[in-house]
C-alpha cells in the first residue's frame, strides 16, 4: 500500500502496510529516514545498520526504527523480499513500554506468520473504505508488540510442541499442494484424535487452523516459483495446488495485495521506495 504523503497526527496513525514485497538486489538508504516508525520482517539474508553497525542478518530478522532513525537495509547481491509496517502516535511509546520493548531493535523473528496476521489485520482496517478505527488499531498494536515480546524474551515454562503434532504440520507443509480437506481424517488419526477436536489441537499448538497453515505455505510456495520467469503462472498454480488460474490469482491477491503477474513484474524492475 502507498504510503501516505504527511504525518497526520493522533495516537496511532498506519501509514502503510505490506506483505512479501520482492525486491531486486539494492540497497535502500535513507539517512532521515521517512519520519515516522517503520517495523520491517526480512525473508531473506539482508544488511541491516543497527546502532551504529552495519551487519549481514540472516534470514528471518524483524527490525524497528524509531521516529527520525536513518534506514540501511537490502542486499546488492540477490533479490529478497520482506513485510513492513509504516506506522507512528501519541500512543506508540506507551504501548511498546508496556509490552517491555524498546524503540529500536533488531531480533531474530521466530514466528514470521504471527507477525503477517497482524499486517493482515492492520491493512483490513485501513483500507476498509470507512474511517480506521482508533481502538482496533491500538488494540493490534498493543497485541502485535506482546507477541514480539514473546519472542524476544520467550517464556522458560512453555510446553513443547509433541512430536506428533510437528510430523502433522510438517507433513502438512511438505504437501501443501494437495487438498487438505481430504486429508484432516488422516492427519487427525495420526494424533489419536476425531476432526473436530483435531482442528482445535492444531490451532492450540500453532496460533493458526491448518487451512489457513497450508494455504499460507501454498503462498510462499507461490513466490518462490514466481520467480522462475520459465514456469507461467497458470503452472505455479498448478504446483501450488490450484488448478483454477482465477481461484489462484484470488487467494495470491488476497494474501499480498497483487496478483501473481503483478509480483512478477516486481521482481523485474529495482524497487527502493517502500
Amino acid at each position: 500500500m502507498k504510503l501516505s504523503d504527511a504525518l497526520a497526527p493522533g495516537r496511532i496513525v498506519v501509514m502503510g502496510v505490506a506483505k512479501f514485497e520482492p525486491m531486486r538486489p539494492c540497497i535502500v538508504d535513507r539517512p532521515g529516514g521517512t519520519g515516522d516508525r517503520l517495523l520491517m520482517l526480512f525473508y531473506d539474508p539482508v544488511w541491516i545498520d543497527f546502532q551504529g553497525r552495519r551487519e549481514l542478518h540472516s534470514a528471518g530478522y524483524l527490525r524497528l526504527w524509531k521516529k527520525g532513525a536513518g534506514h540501511y537495509y537490502g542486499s546488492q547481491e540477490w533479490e529478497w523480499s520482506h513485510s513492513w509496517l509504516h506506522f507512528h502516535g501519541d500512543d506508540v511509546p506507551r504501548l511498546l513500554t508496556e509490552s517491555g520493548l524498546p524503540e529500536d531493535f533488531c531480533i531474530p523473528c521466530p514466528k514470521p506468520k504471527t507477525v503477517e496476521r497482524y499486517l493482515d489485520l492492520f491493512y483490513a482496517e485501513i483500507s476498509s473504505g470507512a474511517s480506521p478505527s482508533t481502538a482496533l488499531l491500538l488494540n493490534h498494536l498493543h497485541s502485535l508488540f506482546l507477541e514480539i515480546r514473546r519472542m524476544k524474551d520467550p517464556p522458560e515454562d512453555v510446553p513443547e510442541i509433541p512430536k506428533k503434532w510437528q510430523e502433522v504440520r510438517d507433513f502438512i507443509e511438505n504437501c501443501a499442494e494437495q487438498e487438505l480437506n481430504l486429508q484432516l481424517q488422516l492427519l487427525a488419526r495420526n494424533v489419536y484424535l476425531s476432526v473436530p477436536a483435531f482442528l482445535s489441537g492444531f490451532r492450540k499448538h500453532f496460533g493458526i487452523s491448518p487451512i489457513q497453515f497450508q494455504l499460507n505455505c501454498r503462498m510462499e510456495r507461490a513466490r518462490y516459483l514466481l520467480r522462475n520467469r520459465a514456469l507461467g503462472v497458470k503452472e505455479v498454480g498448478s504446483q501450488c495446488g490450484y488448478e483454477d488460474l482465477f481461484q489462484f490469482s484470488r487467494m495470491f491477491r488476497r494474501k499480498t495485495g497483487m496478483s501473481p503477474s503483478k509480483f512478477r513484474e516486481r521482481l523485474s524492475g529495482k524497487i527502493v521506495e517502500n
